[in-house]
């Protein structure tokens, strides 16, 4: 089979690419792709053929299949004369949190081809009551939790009796929630949406003024500094994809005692987000629990903390001085660069035995 060049152009049979995704299937003398960007050549069995942007490549051996994965890959033709031979093209978005790519890793002088992890990354829309909500960059897992966490820290999902039905649409990379009942301010707060600072230029609909009655009461759980620091080393020792691949932020929710949920995502919000929707849907209240976060805390992350009602946060990594603000005002425990023996205090210390 002839090589794949960097900047090729393919004028023959075009086959459309869903925008959501980036991923087809066909025979693999059939593959033939305009290259702008890092692809991969995977076999249909999954092992790794090459990964380049600017150098010529070349699939090799007697695969009966390979998939194409690139974000500029946009159309696909024959090397032979027809594709009649050809199945139809089939497409499936990646569901494995980690994919392996050939790198090269250079270490001083010494510059050697490896394979290496990589979190894997995913646009997943959102479909609330048959409209296209939002477009969650997400890694491709706990699709459910991830739908639902949002949903319910935005404050459109308020009542569990609400929730008809949700289910996760592998062929369009999206996940249908429907709702009995939305929020009789649902108009202004869809349209009122606000780029956040988290990974992937995400969105929320929180304004913030709505929320300042919203304060978590609860003296409850109060926390030695020890108990703290053993809730520390298990989420550290959880965090396999991170361990792995180096790519991923971590969230638990903990009764003080042991963690009960973990969850892992490319987004910082998102693992949060995927934890609460873990709990929601196993039926454990998340009220008076303890969230841990391995991302740095800002405005919205106290606030999907707030709405939830949970009365302390800790995170390995920095507050923003909003964030501050705002847990000061919705009586959370703020707890900044968690890490060995140390941390920070930031609010309501009270909750917290030194």
């Amino acid at each position: 089979m002839p090589g794949i060049c960097s900047g090729q152009k393919i004028s023959a049979k075009i086959h459309k690419i869903p925008p959501a995704l980036d991923t087809i299937y066909m025979p693999w003398e059939c593959i033939q792709v305009d290259l702008f960007s890092p692809c991969r050549f995977k076999e249909h069995s999954g092992r790794e053929l090459a990964i380049h942007a600017d150098a010529s490549m070349h699939i090799v051996g007697q695969q009966t299949n390979v998939a194409v994965f690139g974000k500029n890959v946009t159309h696909f033709s024959s090397s032979r004369s027809s594709l009649d031979p050809c199945p139809p093209a089939c497409y499936i978005p990646p569901v494995e949190p980690k994919r392996n790519a050939l790198i090269l890793r250079v270490s001083g002088r010494d510059v050697r081809e490896v394979t290496d992890e990589i979190a894997a990354e995913l646009p997943v829309r959102l479909i609330l009551n048959n409209e296209p909500l939002v477009t969650l960059l997400c890694t491709p897992t706990e699709l459910e939790e991830l739908a639902i966490g949002f949903l319910l820290s935005e404050g459109i999902l308020q009542e569990r009796s609400s929730l008809k039905k949700i289910a996760v649409d592998t062929h369009e990379a999206a996940v249908r929630i429907e709702l009995s009942r939305l929020p009789a301010d649902w108009g202004e707060m869809f349209e009122k949406r606000t780029i956040s600072s988290g990974c992937g230029r995400g969105i929320t609909f929180t304004n913030f003024g709505r929320e300042l009655d919203r304060k978590v009461e609860s003296k409850e759980p109060t926390m030695t500094l020890d108990a703290i620091r053993g809730l520390l080393r298990e989420f550290r020792n959880i965090s396999t994809l991170y361990l792995s691949t180096g790519g991923v932020h971590s969230a638990g929710l903990s009764d003080g005692n042991s963690i009960l949920f973990f969850s892992e995502d490319i987004g910082r919000h998102n693992a949060v987000d995927k934890l609460i929707g873990k709990a929601f849907l196993e039926s454990v209240p998340v009220e008076n629990k303890i969230l841990l976060t391995s991302g740095r805390v800002t405005s919205e992350i106290i606030t999907k903390a707030g709405r939830n009602r949970f009365p302390i946060l800790i995170s390995r990594a920095a507050p923003s001085c909003m964030s501050i603000s705002y847990a000061e005002d919705m009586r959370i425990t703020l707890i900044g660069f968690a890490r060995g023996d140390r941390m920070n205090i930031y609010t309501w210390p009270n909750r917290i035995t030194v």
